[in-house]
């Protein structure tokens, strides 16, 4: 009976040896696998660190662009203030001229007031895009705005 005791621990012994071989080895991959994995994620998050730096840069010098222009506005609305002012007096000059006029030279300023009153529409659209431009919008309107862009971006 000695002798079948003493093997049967021997070999639980072996076998046990060897299931601590096994969990180091199994340890050792799990260590490998880790660190491969820490690695790919700082490398992904440089990438993505780099990209959101691409586009915030991107976004500031469109942030600079249109602040630049809407600094502009007032002054291209002042400048379309006074053009609108000049068509609005050479529509009265040509429609006090009409009052005395006939025949070819009354077409000659109904083609003419037909052209300046086109002009000053004209004019006034612009006028009024500008000053649109410079009204604030909601910020719950710029966040709709800002996912519905973002939906349409690849």
């Amino acid at each position: 009976g000695y002798k079948w005791g003493a093997s049967g621990l021997e070999e639980a012994r072996a076998q046990l040896a060897e299931a601590a071989r096994t969990g180091e080895i199994a340890k050792a991959a799990q260590a490998a696998a880790q660190q491969r994995l820490d690695e790919q994620l700082k490398a992904q998050a440089l990438v993505l660190e780099a990209q959101l730096k691409a586009q915030d840069d991107a976004f500031s010098v469109q942030k600079q662009e249109l602040e630049a222009s809407l600094g502009r506005a007032n002054q291209r609305v002042a400048a379309l203030a006074g053009q609108r002012q000049g068509a609005e007096k050479e529509l009265a000059q040509i429609r006090e001229q009409m009052r005395g006029a006939d025949g070819g030279q009354l077409e000659a300023l109904r083609q003419r007031e037909a052209q300046v009153l086109a002009l000053e529409q004209k004019l006034a659209r612009q006028q009024d895009g500008l000053i649109c431009l410079r009204q604030q919008v909601p910020d719950d309107e710029v966040q709709t705005l800002n996912q519905v862009l973002a939906a349409l971006r690849p």
